[in-house]
Formats: structure tokens, sequence, C-alpha cells
């Protein structure tokens, strides 16, 4: 799957890509994060993904993914006093 994050200027936005705990499911993710660009660190029960850069390609970004349920987020990280996240999608990979 390939995502494309056409970036404005007023926002440094990354993409989080976090693998939920069993159990947990998208909606348990919404009911977290509250209104989108609310100023919550990741919960508890996801953990961060591998990714690695793209030759040629600075602004690019592979993420490994194992099977799993995973939340997409955008996120202001670079912000220390202005933290900010927005969902964007659900995840679901199969390795079958």
């Amino acid at each position: 799957m390939k995502m494309i994050l056409e970036n404005t200027p007023a926002y440094d936005l990354d993409i989080l890509v976090l693998k939920m705990e069993a159990g947990k499911t998208w909606q348990d993710m919404l009911d977290y994060l509250g209104t989108p660009g609310s100023k919550v660190p990741p919960p508890t029960w996801v953990e961060n993904t591998t990714s690695i850069g793209v030759p040629n390609q600075p602004d690019a970004t592979v993420f490994l993914l194992d099977e799993g349920s995973y939340a997409i987020i955008l996120c202001r990280c670079n912000e220390i006093l202005d933290y900010q996240v927005w969902p964007v999608s659900s995840l679901e990979v199969d390795t079958e």
C-alpha cells in the first residue's frame, strides 16, 4: 500500500503506524484519542513499527509490518509543547 502525505507549510507532520495489541480495535483508538487534533500521547497498548528510508527519496518511508492490527495516525510530534494527533485509518495485515 502506498500513502502520499501532501503536507502544508503550516504543520510539520509525521505518519505514525502503531501496532495495537491483540484485542484492541480501531474504535478503542478513536475513543482514546478523542477529538482530532488532541494532545494525547500514543496509548500504552500500542508499539511503534519499524521503518526504513528509501534510497534517493529523502521524504519517503517504508514501514515493515507483521501480521496484526494497526492504527495509522498523523502526528505533529516535533513540537514538544504543541504535540497533536489526528486519526487516519485502521489497517489489518494478514500474512495468509
